[in-house]
């Protein structure tokens, strides 16, 4: 995937994002519950965080192979100050439930990207 983020991130670009973005939705689930008797797992009680993102773009087909990018891929752009402070690639993990809309995508990869010392932006794989 490399060459995506291989932009700085203008300052014009988090403006628009702050102003034009649309909501997004992470759905994280907590680590899994077992119940002791019956033995059966269950995901624990999910949290949504609500943050602006840009719309979801399709992957051109030169990033395309079939195996870590398939065709029907997106990905987003959301910015580290909509995460509440926290390192997104820690709670991001492949799985997690993106809403845009009302369509359902799940999170295959995640890329930081920290032109400085700062994290500028997330870019989140979704299937």
């Amino acid at each position: 995937m490399s060459g995506i983020l291989d932009l700085k991130v203008n300052p014009k670009v988090v403006t628009a994002l702050n102003k034009y973005g649309r909501d997004l939705v992470l759905r994280v689930y907590p680590s899994e519950v077992v119940d002791p008797v019956t033995s059966t797992t269950t995901p624990g009680t999910p949290t949504d965080h609500t943050v602006k993102g840009s719309p979801p773009v399709s992957y051109e087909a030169q990033y395309i192979d079939g195996e870590s990018i398939k065709v029907g891929d997106a990905y987003v752009v959301i910015l580290p100050s909509d995460v509440n402070g926290q390192d997104l690639s820690s709670i991001t993990i492949p799985g997690l439930e993106v809403r845009i809309d009302s369509k359902v995508w799940r999170t295959v990869s995640v890329e930081t990207f920290i032109p400085n010392v700062d994290v500028a932006a997330y870019l989140l794989q979704l299937r």
